[in-house]
């Protein structure tokens, strides 16, 4: 199912080679259901890719029959995520998924504490790869595709959303998704949706990427599991 699992103290974390999207979701629930159910007692963060690229739809969105086309025509898998949020394209970036247990000190039981503990981790791990982030951002998703604007918990660069992230709270954990951009490969999703809101078509004017920073920065997926899981550890003392 993945490489080894690791630790840091409090956070136990794993790498998994690329999957296609049904697989990636299906761990992602499974993971979040160890926790809720108890099975699983401590915070675990999974680090993964996506092969094919895919297209998530946040939990309650919806797409229309010619906008499935268009993407499964292109050889994109579409699949809904169990996170709510909006539509993203899963093409040249990390996606993370971090489940706990409710309440906790470091993350509470709010979405919005919840939200803030994982941004604070995101932005001390970024920062040791020379990324230097901002949390924050005046705006919510206006149309289709997630990375159209910035919500204040969400990690932004010079004004630009760098990091993407869904939440999904149930009755005793949560599940946190993220997706960090490594390449352009998200933009697609302006021309594929043929999405109206302009926000979605001026997705490059509102989006960063690691290959637009200080001349391009390059992290593996294991290296930033490995930097997020101690920022987390260290947040939890």
């Amino acid at each position: 199912m993945g490489t080894r699992v690791e630790s840091t103290g409090a956070i136990e974390y794993r790498v998994d080679a690329p999957a296609c999207a049904a697989i990636n979701m299906d761990r992602d629930r499974a993971l979040w259901r160890s926790v809720e159910e108890g099975e699983r007692r401590s915070p675990f963060l999974r680090v993964y890719a996506w092969s094919p690229p895919a297209l998530s739809l946040g939990f309650h969105q919806r797409i229309t029959p010619d906008q499935r086309e268009r993407f499964a025509a292109c050889g994109l898998d579409v699949v809904r995520r169990p996170t709510g949020g909006a539509a993203v394209l899963h093409d040249q970036e990390i996606t993370y998924a971090v489940a706990a247990p409710l309440g906790s000190s470091v993350f509470g039981e709010s979405v919005g504490e919840i939200y803030d503990s994982v941004a604070g981790a995101l932005v001390a791990a970024l920062a040791r790869f020379g990324v230097h982030c901002d949390r924050g951002g005046g705006g919510r998703p206006m149309g289709f595709a997630c990375f159209s604007a910035a919500g204040g918990h969400e990690i932004t660069v010079g004004g630009r959303k760098l990091v993407g992230s869904a939440l999904r709270r149930g009755r005793r954990a949560f599940l946190q998704h993220g997706s960090l951009l490594c390449g352009p490969g998200h933009l697609r999703i302006a021309d594929l949706s043929r999405d109206e809101d302009p926000t979605v078509t001026a997705l490059a004017s509102r989006t960063t990427d690691l290959s637009q920073i200080g001349g391009g920065i390059s992290i593996s997926p294991e290296d930033f599991a490995a930097a997020l899981a101690e920022a987390l550890d260290q947040a939890l003392g």
